[in-house]
């Protein structure tokens, strides 16, 4: 596998796609409706699996856990140790949201006698580390969804 970090959007200093095409990559998919991770690429290069991830370091983390880690692991013959956004909690806190995208929130979560509580940490962004690290789950809000309530429940996921 190869995985290469930056240049894959649109700016005007994004070479890495165009390149790698030069190269012979056969694109399988380029954009995916996420967020943060939108610009992500993904093809073949002589039957081997490339990924382009954003150059933003919480796009490409996503990236890494949404499309890299499964790819490895089931390159390795491994299934994932816990199936994705398998579990559900209650929200502590409203989230508006663009509903044209799926979107991935970073969240601390804890349990309480009546479940999982999530409170999404915020404010959220592709470049924000400092959020990222406060993190210890990953809750999913879906397509179609432009606001996201306290007292909602949605699924999630622990960071690994």
């Amino acid at each position: 596998m190869l995985l290469v970090s930056g240049g894959v959007s649109v700016g005007d200093f994004d070479y890495t796609k165009t390149l790698l095409e030069e190269l012979g990559l056969k694109v399988v998919f380029w954009k995916a409706a996420i967020k943060p991770g939108k610009p992500l690429l993904f093809g073949l290069y002589r039957n081997k699996p490339v990924f382009g991830l954003p150059g933003n370091p919480i796009s490409a983390l996503v990236c890494v856990e949404e499309f890299v880690r499964p790819a490895l692991e089931q390159m390795q013959g491994r299934s994932p140790r816990y199936p994705s956004y398998h579990l559900r909690g209650c929200l502590e806190n409203d989230y508006p949201k663009d509903a044209a995208r799926q979107q991935y929130l970073f969240c601390e979560v804890c349990e309480g006698p009546r479940g999982f509580r999530l409170k999404v940490i915020r404010p959220q962004g592709s470049a924000m580390l400092g959020m990222a690290v406060q993190a210890n789950a990953l809750a999913l809000a879906p397509i179609g969804v432009s606001r996201l309530k306290k007292g909602m429940t949605v699924a999630f996921r622990w960071l690994k």
